[in-house]
């Protein structure tokens, strides 16, 4: 994510902003068809639900001495592909569309045991858009089992995400953060 910190009336704390990470696992269910119109060409639509624990270190521009972990919990997307077949056992294509994404609330806490706890990242939900490109290949030895991998580049778009005192509903800054995720997917496809 790219991130800064505003105040309560969304001027910039901070002229820069900071690019933070994460990294986990997750896994996905996923539904859909497609359609071959030629000996060689793939048009098909779907929608799948990713359930996650990807995690990355977070900490406010405007105070970076509190930090926390944030968690990516959960996404679906619902898109489309194009694809092509190098060979009749291997599908290759590209896929695009809708992505939701929701990332838990975020603690911020400090190293210093004397100072009490700063403030919390309320949780959010964003939405954007997928690119992705990947392949499917038939596995000989069980008909109709294929074995699918990804890669999916999602862009979530910027947020003003308010972050309260500690404890209340009182919103001290707001983060402004656009959200990149980046997925490599395997997967056993049944058709």
């Amino acid at each position: 994510q790219d991130h800064r910190s505003l105040d309560i009336n969304f001027v910039p704390l901070q002229p820069r902003q900071q690019t933070a990470g994460g990294r986990g696992w997750f896994g996905t269910v996923q539904g859909g068809c497609d359609y071959q119109f030629s000996q060689r060409w793939v048009v098909g639509a779907f929608a799948d639900y990713d359930f996650s624990d990807i995690n990355g270190d977070f900490a406010p521009t405007f105070n970076p001495i509190n930090n926390g972990v944030e968690r990516l919990r959960d996404s679906w997307a619902v898109g489309g592909r194009v694809g092509y077949l190098a060979f009749p056992g291997l599908l290759t294509y590209i896929s695009g569309g809708y992505t939701e994404a929701r990332f838990d609330s975020t603690v911020l806490t400090n190293p210093f045991p004397t100072i009490p706890t700063c403030c919390t990242l309320a949780a959010q939900t964003y939405g954007g858009w997928f690119l992705g490109s990947g392949f499917e290949y038939a596995l000989d030895f069980m008909p109709g089992l294929f074995l699918k991998s990804e890669y999916r580049f999602a862009d979530y778009g910027s947020q003003n995400v308010p972050i309260y005192v500690f404890g209340t509903n009182t919103v001290t800054a707001y983060e402004q953060s656009h959200k990149y995720v980046q997925t490599i997917r395997t997967e056993l496809v049944w058709r």
